[in-house]
This record gives structure tokens, C-alpha cells and sequence, in this order.
């Protein structure tokens, strides 16, 4: 039987939370980001650093715990925006630029147009994971998308996670584009490709 998690959505991530919301962020995408900055511990102190916790939605239980956290571009700002002296502060004048510069190729993204919301992540926590939680923060970031009167919302999904990618199928998104990902880049994070999903937003 598959418990489902009561749970409060809100807009922004609370102070006391932004730490917690960094590691579910970190874990989540574990595959991402740490084979570019070392290790768990020192990608959640980075991400720490160029954390945005008012461009996220986060359920919360109501014993107050963090178990999900859904980031999105707003305001020319995303859930985690690293410089380059966050890296060069980190790693070095070297090894910073270098990390910098492949965090940019491989992360950087932006909405196709001004009308469309661009989804960073979604993240839940390994414990309450196939309980609910990415769901409803789903259906509060398409009500945030109608609210704001975005005509769409884009996400990306990796082909290592086809389970995401079936969800959110069933919640209306369309393959738009699928990329190969280069070798080297396949080699270096173990994603061999990506596809652009959108959903439409009736206006």
C-alpha cells in the first residue's frame, strides 16, 4: 500500500529550511553536480551560497518538516544562481574557472519565451519519495504558472530518469525536443541524453 503524506505548500522556502532545501536540491540531482564539485557536503555548501529561496515552492508535513522542494526562473533569477567567485572562493583561481565554465555549459538554461515558466527542478526527499509530494508541488507550480499568466511551463529530464519523465507525462507534458548528450559530458555526469518537456497553460 502507498502512503500519501498530508502536506502544506508554500511559495518560498522558510529560513530555518534553506539548508534542508539545499540537500534535497543536492541529492536529488546527486548525479549533476557531484561529479563537477567533489562531493555531497561541499555541492550543499555551494549551492548555499547562490541559494534564491523565494523562486521555490516546498511541502512541508505539518510536523514541519522539508520534503520536497520545486525551483523555478522568476524575476531573472533561478533557485540556485552560482558565480564565478562562488566557484573561484571554493576550488581556486583554476580549478574554479574550470568548474564554473562546465556548471554553465551544462546547466545554464533559459525560458524559449517571456511568456513561459521555466522549471529549475523538482526534488523530494529520499524518505517520502513515491508519496504524493512531487504531485502536489506540481499542481501548485501550475497554478503559480496561471496566477503569473505564463501561456506554458518547460522542464528538462534526463534519460536516466524515466520515471520522472512518465510523470510528467500524465501531467500534461509534451516531448518538445530530445538531445544527445556529447561523450565527454556522458562520461563526466553519466547522462547519455536530455528531453525538453512542455506543457500548455489554458488561458
Amino acid at each position: 500500500m502507498v502512503l500519501s503524506l498530508r502536506l502544506i505548500i508554500k511559495k518560498g522556502i522558510p529560513s530555518h529550511l534553506v539548508s534542508d532545501a539545499a540537500k534535497i536540491f543536492t541529492e536529488a540531482f546527486e548525479r549533476k553536480f557531484v561529479r563537477i564539485i567533489g562531493n555531497k557536503q561541499r555541492a550543499h555548501q555551494l549551492f548555499l551560497k547562490g541559494f534564491n529561496p523565494q523562486n521555490a515552492l516546498c511541502a512541508i508535513t505539518e510536523e514541519g518538516e522539508l520534503v520536497g522542494v520545486a525551483g523555478y526562473h522568476m524575476n531573472g533569477k533561478s533557485l540556485a544562481d552560482l558565480t564565478l567567485k562562488d566557484f573561484i572562493d571554493e576550488f581556486g583561481p583554476f580549478k574554479g574557472r574550470l568548474k564554473a565554465f562546465a556548471a554553465h555549459v551544462l546547466f545554464s538554461r533559459k525560458p524559449s519565451h517571456p511568456e513561459e515558466l521555466l522549471m529549475d527542478s523538482i526534488s523530494v526527499s529520499a524518505s517520502s519519495r513515491g508519496m504524493g509530494a512531487g504531485t502536489k508541488l506540481f499542481a501548485a507550480l501550475i497554478e503559480l504558472a496561471e496566477e503569473g499568466n505564463y501561456t506554458s511551463i518547460k522542464l528538462d529530464v534526463i534519460d536516466e530518469n524515466p520515471q520522472a519523465k512518465k510523470l510528467y507525462s500524465r501531467l500534461g507534458f509534451k516531448v518538445v525536443k530530445h538531445q544527445k548528450v556529447p561523450g565527454f559530458i556522458n562520461r563526466l555526469i553519466g547522462v547519455s541524453g536530455v528531453s525538453t518537456m512542455v506543457k500548455s497553460i489554458k488561458p
